[in-house]
């Protein structure tokens, strides 16, 4: 591929991009991401994993910089990975539960209780 003049250049790589892609596919299907990335940055070629959620909760980086954070219940979510030597982090809060406001927003549209009850009893309101 490297003496394939279709790929010599960036512009000749666009231009076939729909012959290089499938062939870069097939060829990166060959080995584990992990052994690709030794690969590459023995190489010196600048590249880094991309991690699905459950890499990224269970990556040493993420849990030393304690950025899982625990809302109410079991629910974790990621912080921010900015830290600033003299600023904390902000608190944040949760996001709602499902049908945790319902009945505010349903008040402040001028329902009433009797048609809010109604709402939850048929089940159309959490």
């Amino acid at each position: 591929m490297i003496a394939d003049r279709r790929f010599s250049t960036n512009p000749a790589r666009v231009k076939n991009r729909h012959l290089l892609i499938p062939a870069l596919q097939q060829m990166f299907r060959r080995k584990k991401a992990k052994e690709w990335h030794r690969i590459l940055v023995q190489a010196q070629v600048p590249a880094t994993p991309v991690f699905n959620i459950r890499d990224v909760v269970r990556d040493p980086q993420v849990r030393n910089r304690r950025m899982i954070i625990r809302s109410d219940g079991d629910i974790s979510r990621l912080g921010s990975p900015m830290r600033f030597y003299e600023t904390k982090p902000k608190k944040t809060i949760p996001a709602p539960q499902l049908g945790q406001h319902s009945t505010e927003i349903l008040t402040e549209l001028d329902y009433s209780s009797q048609e809010i009850k109604r709402l939850k009893a048929s089940g159309a309101l959490v």
